[in-house]
């Protein structure tokens, strides 16, 4: 479906280097399966608060929630808080993880 599509481009420039268990790995979309050592977050952090926020939208309907959570999204927000250092992006990001 479209939001299928859509999520590889919302949590793109969220994903960083990190490197999943293959259990986790095959939960995410290819696009953002074993991304490069050196990938790099969105480095604006206005950006990363709105596609935070764009996924939010995202999971405003049950299936919505459904499809965001089946694809691994968790497992981008999780690494992405990890590193996150700008409070209103981490509020973003954990109004997200509570969804």
């Amino acid at each position: 479906s479209d939001l299928v599509d859509l999520l590889p481009f919302l949590l793109l420039p969220l994903a960083g280097p990190e490197e999943f268990p293959e259990e986790e790995m095959e939960k995410l979309p290819v696009d953002l399966q074993f991304l490069p050592e050196d990938k790099k977050r969105e480095p604006d952090p206005d950006i990363r608060k709105m596609l935070i926020e764009a996924t939010m939208l995202l999971m405003s309907t049950k299936p919505g929630r459904r499809i965001v959570k089946e694809k691994g999204a968790y497992l981008i927000m999780r690494e992405f808080h990890k590193w996150e250092k700008e409070p209103d992006v981490l509020a973003a990001c954990e109004k997200l993880i509570q969804g």
